[in-house]
């Protein structure tokens, strides 16, 4: 194709462009159904995702809350940042299910300038609004919500530590560990189960060691998902090389100490391999043998 067909090509759609997106975003206004709905959105991503935003921001204000509704899911659809200050704007609507919406969009855009709007949300007075709030800040994975994220941990009412304790999980921060862990003794269960869960899902060494602790747990609702979250750790290393203690303490300390059976002495075991502390086979086994003599004699 010659230059000058090309150029003629792209003021054919430059003039065409408008008129198009006027035709989606009305689709997406009077839409009744998903499919009709959907194909509107994937058309004004196919055009160009930032022309389409001022379109439809324009929906927000609409009379008609199943078209501000269609306007919100669309930005979050079409994921451009620069819906995000009005989505913000929306998370502050009297109406409970704007609110939660304009979240759920957020989430999905993925915007760390929504963080701190989102942590205030988390106290929401409407409790589909609050778990919305974390299901954002779950998606977006700041380590920017961390901070205030732990200090929800004491909060007085157990759903705001509940979503916090599950936020931090899905954030996956190893500073949330030893808060965590706190809430093993929480007087709500759901709380105590949640905290097990989220720190396997850390998915770290730091995090299986606290696993490895619980494993022999009094509690049920605490040794339960600690027994499960560390076969899942443990499944990782299926066929992994040892290369040495220091390097791969976790499936060295494997290959000598059942977790499941003796979880003090693989933990005492695992911080001796983790130092590089260990000589040879010779002194390896000998470890071994004084840590489960100090286990039997605890007993």
């Amino acid at each position: 194709m010659s230059k000058i067909m090309e150029r003629i090509q792209k003021t054919r759609m430059a003039i065409r462009e408008p008129f198009e997106i006027r035709k989606q975003i009305n689709k997406i206004k009077k839409a009744h159904n998903n499919l009709f709905y959907h194909e509107g959105i994937n058309e004004l991503i196919a055009i160009g995702k930032d022309k389409a935003v001022p379109h439809l921001v324009k929906l927000l204000n609409d009379e008609s809350k199943t078209v501000r509704l269609n306007g919100i899911v669309a930005l979050g659809e079409i994921k451009s940042q620069r819906a995000v200050p009005h989505l913000i704007e929306l998370m502050n609507d009297k109406d409970w299910y704007i609110r939660k919406h304009a979240i759920e969009a957020l989430g999905k855009i993925g915007s760390e300038k929504a963080i701190p709007h989102l942590i205030r949300r988390m106290r929401d007075v409407d409790w589909s609004v609050t778990q919305s709030a974390g299901d954002a800040l779950g998606l977006i994975k700041s380590e920017e919500a961390v901070p205030d994220l732990i200090e929800m941990l004491n909060d007085k009412h157990f759903g705001v530590r509940l979503n916090a304790v599950k936020v931090l999980g899905e954030i996956g921060s190893e500073k949330a560990i030893p808060h965590l862990v706190k809430r093993f003794k929480d007087d709500i269960q759901a709380v105590k189960t949640s905290s097990v869960i989220s720190i396997g899902k850390i998915g770290t060494d730091r995090a299986f060691k606290e696993l490895v602790r619980l494993l022999k747990n009094e509690d049920g609702h605490v040794r339960a998902p600690a027994i499960k979250m560390a076969k899942e750790y443990i499944s990782k290393f299926d066929g992994k090389p040892i290369i040495s203690p220091s390097k791969t303490p976790i499936p060295f300390a494997l290959s000598y100490i059942n977790p499941f059976e003796h979880p003090k002495s693989f933990v005492q075991f695992l911080e001796v391999a983790e130092k590089g502390k260990m000589r040879d086979k010779k002194h390896w086994k000998l470890t071994v043998k004084q840590l489960m003599a100090m286990e039997r004699q605890l007993k």
